[in-house]
């Protein structure tokens, strides 16, 4: 079944359908008795059918099972994902949008208070040497605190 699908084709469900994967692991996930702590913003409401969680394994399972028949019949390889640049990644994106979120990076929001230059901007600051910090651990080396 290679020659159904052009290259582009094949990295288009080679994206589905590990986004398809990554989704049913976060439902069986949310499902669980004792769901993952989303954060401390993100408060999870039991809220599901009794015995949801039991009554959906079957059909993970086979939607897993499809998943693996649909990627082996198309040749679609395991993507190999490294760990520390997916980390290295998401540390950068929030140290960009915690930077953006400052007195000055509101202004397209419209007019900005001066108090959340005294208020807001040090302990975004915070947040962003925290952030730092684990880059650091994760380059193994001592964070770098910009100020």
């Amino acid at each position: 079944m290679t020659d159904v699908l052009n290259e582009n084709q094949r990295r288009h469900f080679s994206v589905l359908l590990t986004m398809l994967a990554q989704s049913t692991a976060r439902v069986e996930a949310l499902a669980a008795e004792s769901p993952p702590i989303e954060s401390a913003l993100v408060e999870s409401v039991d809220d599901l059918p009794v015995g949801f969680g039991r009554r959906i394994e079957p059909h993970v399972r086979s939607l897993r099972a499809a998943i693996t028949s649909l990627a082996s019949q198309l040749e679609i390889q395991p993507k190999r994902q490294s760990r520390r640049n997916s980390i290295r990644a998401l540390l950068v994106t929030e140290i960009v949008r915690l930077e953006d979120s400052m007195a000055r990076g509101l202004r397209g929001y419209g007019n900005v208070d001066p108090r959340v230059q005294e208020l807001v901007d040090p302990k975004l600051k915070v947040l962003i040497q925290e952030l730092q910090a684990i880059r650091g651990v994760l380059e193994d080396r001592k964070a770098r605190v910009e100020e």
